[in-house]
C-alpha cells in the first residue's frame, strides 16, 4: 500500500512538473520568424533613379546644370507670364541643386523675389525621405571616393539648408579631418574667391578673404582683404564693437572719392557731410556699396546743396533718391521695435531699442514710400531706423547707437552686416509692406 502511495506521488510530481514546463515553453516560446526583405544598396537606389554612379554623373546630379539654373532664374524677369510660369515649373522639378543659387539672387524687381521666395520654400517642402532618397545615395557615394572633384562636391553641399544632406555630406568628410581638413579648407577657399573675383561679388569675396587669411597669413591676400570706413570722432567704444566684425576697420576723417574696395561705409562725423561726398556716396551705392549713416549726418548733406530752405524740418530732397527719406527733425525718449526679428536678432515687434532723455535726437520723419522698410520708431511716431535700396547698393539709417542701451548696438551691427550683403542676414529682413506692386506683378494677377 505504501508503495502505490509513493508511486501516485511521484506521477503526479512530474504530471505537475510536465504541465508547468509546458506553460513556460508556452510562454518563452520563440516568435515565428518575420520575414527581411534586403536593403537597397545606394548603387540600386541609383540604378532604380536612372543615375549613373560615375563621379562626374554623381556630381553632376548633385550640384544640377548650374548654366541652366542660373539661366531659368533670369527667365524669372521676363515680361512674359507664361515664360516666368514655365522656369518657376522647371526649377521645381529640378528640386534640390536650385537653392544655393535662389539663396544668391537679389534681384530688385517685387514679383521676381516673390516667385523666388515661394520656388525655394516649394523644394524646401517637397524634400520627402522619397525625394531624398536618391539624392542621399548619391552624397553617400561620393563619400566612398578620394577623387579631388567628389570632395569639392561635397564641400559644396555641406552647407545645404536641408539638414539629412549636410549631415550625410559632413559623414562623407569626415574622413579627412584629420589629416587634410585645412588643406580642404584652403583649397576651397581659393576656388571660391577665384569665382567671386570673376563674378565681382565684393561682400562675399571679402568673408571668403578673410577666412583664408585666417588660415594661411598670406601677405599676398592684402590688397584683397575687404575694410569698412568709419568716420568718428572720440567714439572707442563703437570701434571696439565694429572690430568684432570680420572685416579690417579704417578709421578716417573724410569721405574719398573712391570707395569700390570698401564693402561698407559708416558715416558719422558731421564734417564729412557735404554735396560733393554726398555725390561720392550715391555712386557707391548705385554699383552696389552698403552705407550707413548715423545721427544726425544726413541732415549736413544738404546745407551747401542749392535751393536749400528749413521750413519748420530739414528738408532731405537733395539726397532722398539715394538715402530713401525726405525730411529729417529730432525726437527723444524710447524708440521701439517696428518689425519682428530685425536681421536675425530674436526680438519682437515692440521690444524697446533705446531709451533717451529729452527732445533733441536725431529723428527721421518722412521715409520714401519705395524700396523703404522702417525697423524702429521713436513713440511720436518719427523714425529711428529704417532700410533703403538703391542701385544695386543698400543704405541703413539709425539715430542714436548708444553704450547704454545694448540693442542699439546689436541693432547698429545688424545693420551693418546687412548693408555689406553678409549671408544670413539678407533673408532675415521682412518685405517692405509700402513697396508698390510691379507692372509684372499686376499682369499676372490679371491673368
Amino acid at each position: 500500500m505504501r508503495y502505490k502511495v509513493v508511486v501516485a506521488v511521484i506521477v503526479i510530481l512530474s504530471l505537475s512538473n510536465c504541465l508547468s514546463g509546458d506553460e513556460e515553453e508556452g510562454l518563452n516560446q520563440p516568435k515565428p520568424p518575420t520575414s527581411t526583405v534586403k536593403e537597397a544598396t545606394d548603387e540600386e537606389i541609383l540604378k532604380e533613379s536612372g543615375i549613373g554612379t560615375s563621379i562626374e554623373e554623381l556630381s553632376r546630379f548633385v550640384l544640377g546644370n548650374e548654366v541652366e539654373i542660373k539661366k531659368l532664374i533670369q527667365e524669372l524677369q521676363k515680361e512674359e507670364w507664361e515664360a516666368r510660369e514655365n522656369a518657376t515649373k522647371r526649377l521645381v522639378s529640378i528640386g534640390i541643386p536650385c537653392l544655393p543659387y535662389l539663396e544668391e539672387e537679389n534681384s530688385s524687381d517685387v514679383e521676381t523675389r516673390s516667385r523666388i521666395r515661394r520656388i525655394y520654400e516649394q523644394i524646401l517642402g517637397s524634400a520627402s525621405t522619397q525625394v531624398l532618397r536618391p539624392y542621399l545615395a548619391a552624397v553617400r557615394l561620393l563619400g566612398k571616393s578620394d577623387d579631388e572633384k567628389a570632395v569639392d562636391t561635397l564641400l559644396r553641399v555641406f552647407n545645404s539648408r536641408i539638414h539629412e544632406v549636410a549631415v550625410e555630406a559632413g559623414n562623407a568628410l569626415f574622413k579627412f579631418r584629420e589629416q587634410n581638413s585645412v588643406a580642404l579648407k584652403i583649397k576651397s577657399l581659393k576656388d571660391e574667391i577665384e569665382r567671386l573675383k570673376k563674378e565681382e561679388k565684393q561682400p562675399e569675396l571679402g568673408l571668403a578673404v578673410e577666412k583664408l587669411f585666417s588660415l594661411t597669413k598670406d601677405e599676398n591676400l592684402e590688397p584683397l582683404r575687404p575694410k569698412a570706413l568709419l568716420y568718428v570722432g572720440q567714439d572707442e567704444n563703437l570701434v571696439r564693437e565694429l572690430r568684432k566684425i570680420p572685416f579690417n576697420v579704417t578709421i578716417s576723417e573724410e569721405i574719398p572719392e573712391k570707395l569700390v574696395k570698401y564693402c561698407v561705409v559708416i558715416v558719422e562725423r558731421y564734417p564729412a557731410c557735404y554735396q560733393k561726398t554726398a555725390e561720392y556716396l550715391k555712386n557707391y551705392i548705385k554699383k552696389g556699396g552698403g552705407v550707413v549713416l548715423l545721427s544726425g549726418t544726413p541732415s549736413y548733406f544738404p546745407y551747401d546743396a542749392p535751393n536749400f530752405t528749413m521750413r519748420g524740418h530739414l528738408d532731405l530732397s537733395c539726397i532722398e533718391e539715394w538715402f530713401g527719406a525726405a525730411r529729417y527733425g529730432n525726437s527723444g525718449g524710447e524708440a521701439f521695435l517696428a518689425v519682428t526679428l530685425p536681421f536675425g536678432e530674436d526680438w519682437a515687434e515692440g521690444a524697446k531699442a533705446a531709451i533717451m532723455s529729452g527732445s533733441s535726437c536725431a529723428a527721421i520723419e518722412e521715409v520714401s514710400p519705395k524700396n523703404t522698410q522702417i525697423i524702429a520708431k521713436w513713440a511720436d511716431g518719427r523714425v529711428f531706423a529704417f532700410t533703403h535700396r538703391y542701385g544695386d547698393g543698400k543704405v541703413y539709417y539709425q539715430s542714436v547707437v548708444s553704450e547704454e542701451h545694448k540693442v542699439s548696438i546689436r541693432l547698429f551691427l545688424g545693420g551693418v552686416r546687412w548693408a555689406a550683403a553678409m549671408k544670413g542676414y539678407e533673408s532675415e529682413l521682412p518685405k517692405p509692406e509700402n513697396e508698390p506692386p510691379t507692372p509684372k506683378e499686376g499682369k499676372e494677377k490679371e491673368k
